[in-house]
């Protein structure tokens, strides 16, 4: 077994923003495999994603995982920890199993994104909305994942497609060349800016934080079965295309050794 020292949930203000990034990247593929395969982890918080020296982030402790069936999308009971619940749980009768892992996924990431650990008095969205330093697929991943109606939160793969079609247009700016995203998103491709912060905001400023995009709306959240994890941040998100993954064994089989 792999040993990794510590977990995101100890030196959380020594996050930097492109750790953030990277790591809301890597969790986002996570999630994208394990709700392709209709299973949630039901308790999603910082404690829980270990780090290794490389910056590889695992996700542990499956205590209060299930595996939900294929003519529901209602989990049988709910653990969690407190900060990281999501609102449904209490004054909803929607529950949606995905649709609350990925609330508290949304918590875990503004966590590592502000700075702060979570805490029942924040208003995420508000926290979120002033974040000046945010980038503008981090604010639009933020915003779909806090949303509190659970009917208009995210599915785990349109926080992938935005992540992925964001990053793909900014590495072609870096690049000084002409991106052609697809139809859906070429329209609406972010434009470089610059932001000040406000002084009335609440919001921790984070480093690497000069750059302030503007907000695009993401295409359509693909088909689980047909959405591939990008195994970040060894692969990135290649302009290329998708990063396949073969779970087959590379070893010979046995009985060509006897």
């Amino acid at each position: 077994m792999g040993y990794h020292p510590t977990d995101l949930s100890r030196g959380l203000l020594d996050v930097t923003y492109s750790e953030a990034q990277s790591y809301t990247s890597q969790l986002t593929d996570v999630m994208c495999y394990l709700h392709g395969q209709r299973i949630i982890h039901g308790d999603l918080k910082l404690g829980n994603v270990l780090l290794d020296r490389a910056g590889v982030v695992k996700l542990c402790d499956f205590g209060h995982s299930q595996v939900i069936p294929q003519d529901t999308d209602k989990p049988n009971g709910w653990g969690g920890t407190n900060g990281y619940l999501p609102p449904e749980l209490y004054d909803s009768q929607v529950h949606n199993a995905f649709k609350m892992d990925n609330y508290s996924l949304g918590i875990l990431l503004w966590a590592l994104f502000f700075g702060t650990a979570p805490c029942d008095n924040i208003d995420y969205l508000n926290e979120v909305d002033n974040g000046w330093f945010l980038k503008p697929q981090h604010t639009h991943c933020l915003q779909r994942l806090l949303t509190l109606t659970p009917t208009l939160r995210a599915h785990i793969w349109e926080i992938a497609g935005i992540l992925k079609d964001e990053d793909t247009s900014e590495r072609c700016v870096r690049k000084g060349s002409v991106c052609s995203l697809s139809s859906e998103s070429s329209s609406d491709s972010a434009q470089a800016n610059q932001s000040s912060p406000d002084n009335g905001s609440s919001v921790t400023e984070r480093p690497e934080s000069a750059a302030v995009w503007n907000q695009f709306l993401a295409p359509p959240p693909p088909h689980p079965q047909a959405t591939s994890c990008y195994l970040l941040p060894q692969t990135a998100y290649p302009d290329s295309g998708d990063v396949t993954t073969s779970l087959a064994p590379t070893w010979p089989p046995l009985h060509k050794d006897l």
